[in-house]
């Protein structure tokens, strides 16, 4: 997949072996090693929905666990590209903030 700095990356993760009570947790690393990891919420009929933003451009690894057990298709990629400012002189920076161009004012 492909997301912008600091865009809510949104997952919806089904279990397909319809475990009962199933706890399902993710891990992403960033290029920098920085890690943001939580547990996923329960919507019902053993589907998951997480969520999490990084804040630097570069491929990220989404590692999925569903009760503590890395999943058989983890980790995922995710190609994070620099965030798209509303300026007509901003541009992003390293941590997905909106800056002045240089030269500009």
């Amino acid at each position: 997949g492909e997301t912008e700095q600091r865009a809510p990356v949104e997952f919806q993760v089904v279990d397909n072996l319809l475990r009962d009570h199933a706890v399902v947790s993710f891990r992403v690393r960033d290029a920098e090693q920085a890690v943001t990891q939580g547990e996923a919420r329960p919507l019902g009929n053993h589907t998951f929905r997480f969520a999490w933003t990084v804040r630097r451009a570069g491929s990220v690894a989404m590692e999925l666990f569903v009760d503590g057990t890395e999943a058989d298709n983890s980790p995922v990629w995710v190609k994070v590209v620099p965030r798209t400012c509303g300026g007509d002189h901003e541009i992003p920076n390293d941590d997905g903030d909106c800056v002045c161009a240089r030269s500009t004012f």
